[in-house]
């Protein structure tokens, strides 16, 4: 991303040795440069473009950060009122914000697998630093001001994160839960019916005194809809490949689960079944106390 970011600076830099090329010409090329990139890195997942497509745009941003915010070179013509001290004050504010950040993305990215997506969220407070150098000096940067507040609206208020890790728009047809604790907020239809089918199952069969376990942490609504205790060791567990769960059982057998909730339409499902926790669960909680849509609640031998 670097290479990519600089290789128009690196131009631009040579092209200057040769011969003038005026600021404004500048702030032109990288403006259409950046634009470029953000609608070249959508096409290239154009069947699944989501906020991390702005993220990506916003690292090139990130990377311009110490270009932007440099001491420039006086020319040999002067500009009146183009220097002052508080722009030099609230560059050296943003410096921490940069060098803070590029720490704390380094130790996210080795530290995790969340690849550069998820640690490169945190460029968007840099590009907001960028924004307000753009806005307190003449810096002829509005074209790309504007581009990126529109591109930010989009991803961010548009194209809005909605369902297990997937994009929506906020124009698509929405229900309106009017059950549960999810009430009042709007869902896509698939979204509404899996959230009503949990709901039914987990009020209706899951009572305060019982535990409950849900097996996919996509479905975690069981959660939120039910009065029961949590059979699990985390809120969040991936339990179709997650053996924690069962060694904390082992260790715990009082705080196993009396209910598994079990989402037999998740993409992990499949490897749920063939895995040793998946198996366990199956072969442990063999009664099944009701099913609705593709959620099937199972409970253990004994447990009324």
């Amino acid at each position: 991303f670097a290479a990519v970011a600089y290789a128009p600076i690196l131009c631009i830099y040579l092209f200057r040795k040769a011969r003038y090329l005026s600021d404004y010409a500048e702030n032109v090329i990288l403006t259409l440069y950046w634009l470029a990139f953000l609608v070249g890195i959508c096409l290239v997942k154009a069947d699944s473009v989501s906020n991390s497509r702005f993220v990506y745009a916003c690292i090139i941003l990130y990377f311009w950060f110490p270009y932007f915010v440099r001491e420039r070179e006086e020319s040999q013509f002067t500009r009146i009122g183009a220097y002052n001290n508080d722009v030099s004050d609230t560059k050296g504010i943003m410096w921490p914000i940069f060098i803070v950040s590029t720490v704390a993305q380094l130790i996210w990215a080795v530290s995790t697998n969340q690849d550069i997506s998820v640690p490169g969220h945190m460029t968007v407070f840099v590009v907001i630093a960028l924004l307000l150098v753009f806005t307190d000096e003449d810096h002829e940067m509005f074209s790309l001001t504007w581009f990126i507040l529109i591109a930010a609206s989009f991803f961010m208020g548009f194209w809005v994160a909605e369902g297990n890790g997937g994009f929506a728009h906020v124009a698509q047809e929405r229900w309106i839960v009017t059950d549960g604790e999810l009430k009042g907020i709007c869902l896509r239809p698939d979204d509404y019916q899996a959230n009503l089918d949990v709901y039914n199952l987990v009020s209706e069969y899951v009572t305060e005194d019982d535990s409950l376990l849900v097996a996919f942490g996509s479905n975690s609504t069981g959660y939120i809809n039910s009065d029961a205790k949590q059979g699990t060791y985390s809120v969040y567990a991936r339990t179709q490949k997650n053996t924690k769960l069962l060694d904390y059982y082992e260790q715990h057998p009082e705080n196993q689960a009396d209910y598994v909730l079990i989402d037999e339409s998740n993409s992990k499902y499949e490897d749920f079944t063939q895995g040793e926790c998946g198996q366990y669960l199956l072969n442990t909680y063999t009664t099944e106390v009701a099913r609705s849509g593709n959620f099937v609640l199972l409970s253990r031998e004994g447990v009324q």
